[in-house]
């Protein structure tokens, strides 16, 4: 009797990857690297915002600082307008004090920090000037109000009004004032004057950034 012979088949080991593995795969890489690539536009925004907002700050802080310079040494009787609360100002005379003889406080000549509005703008609700803001105003120092022809540009992107204020006749953030413009003084009747201002500008994308600083001065007494 013969034996039978038994055939096997092996069968080798599959080499390649079928066409839905590869789609599988390439599907899963495409979600991984989205998701890598969205952290990182993420991040970068989150960088450019903290960027645009440290500026803006900076800015506002530079400027405030250099206004409220301007009133370390001024003799207060000579502040006008005045403005007491519930008023304010948004221009203001002052005199500096320069000295002192026989008892008597010397001062300056007459300063004045007044708002102005931003080159190319009209006071008209329009972005006139193509930068992104509306109605924005700048801050101007003249040195000696008896020569009104010499300025010096202090600053500028000044909010036409204060930060959630609108012109409106209603004291929209509570602070017994109404109406205030981006940059306004306020006497508390005691020697101290108030100093606000509110800066404006847009950000890489074009969305405004919005920064409010406040600071008070102690004024000499006369």
């Amino acid at each position: 009797m013969k034996a039978r012979a038994i055939h096997t088949t092996v069968r080798g080991r599959r080499s390649g990857m079928t066409l839905v593995e590869v789609v599988i795969t390439a599907c899963v890489l495409a979600m991984l690297l989205g998701a890598v690539g969205n952290t990182v536009l993420h991040g970068n925004n989150a960088y450019k915002q903290g960027l645009s907002n440290a500026v803006l700050e900076g800015q506002t802080r530079r400027l405030l600082d250099r206004i409220s310079s301007e009133f370390s040494d001024v003799d207060r009787s000579s502040l006008n307008p005045n403005p007491l609360a519930p008023f304010w100002a948004s221009t203001v005379d002052y005199a500096r004090c320069q000295g002192w003889a026989g008892g008597a406080m010397l001062v300056g000549p007459t300063r004045r920090i007044q708002l102005a509005l931003e080159a190319g703008e009209i006071d008209n609700g329009i972005d006139d000037n193509g930068n992104g803001l509306i109605d924005e105003r700048c801050v101007v120092l003249v040195p000696d109000t008896a020569a009104p022809g010499k300025t010096i540009m202090l600053g500028s992107y000044v909010r036409e009004c204060a930060e959630g204020e609108t012109q409106n006749g209603v004291d929209e953030d509570g602070n017994g004032l109404t109406d205030e413009p981006g940059l306004f003084f306020r006497h508390d009747g005691n020697g101290t004057l108030h100093i606000s201002l509110t800066l404006e500008r847009p950000d890489a994308w074009g969305r405004l950034v919005t920064r409010t600083l406040r600071t008070a001065v102690r004024m000499r007494n006369d």
